[in-house]
């Protein structure tokens, strides 16, 4: 698995396309994950990496079908919510904060249900 970085921000080629700021620094942050909404990419969200990267590991996830991501899973908050859980396990995040804009925000409480023990406090 290789990770390719572009400007502070770093993607995986392992099918799962993030932004995630690299950080350095003796104590672990915790991480946040934030979901774009219906026909947007996470590219939306660039301006609020660099502030919310002071607290958090940051970690902007493209949906599956929206910007430079492969084909969509099912439409449904269910599909999407495992499609982050499977975004979690591949990047090794036990557990994050998750917040949403639009369908975002749908698939960050439907996850919230489905995953509470994937989701900081």
């Amino acid at each position: 698995m290789t990770n390719i970085v572009r400007n502070g921000a770093q993607s995986r080629n392992d099918g799962f396309q993030s932004i995630a700021i690299l950080t350095f620094e003796w104590m672990p942050k915790p991480n946040l994950i934030i979901i774009h909404g219906y026909a947007e990419t996470g590219y939306i969200f660039k301006h609020l990496i660099e502030p919310l990267s002071q607290k958090y590991k940051v970690w902007i996830p493209e949906l599956p079908g929206f910007g430079i991501t492969k084909a969509p899973v099912a439409h449904s908050m269910e599909a999407y919510s495992k499609w982050l859980a499977e975004f979690m396990e591949g990047n090794d995040i036990e557990k994050a904060h998750v917040a949403g804009h639009s369908l975002g925000g749908y698939i960050a409480a439907r996850f919230a249900v489905l995953y509470p023990l994937q989701i900081d406090k």
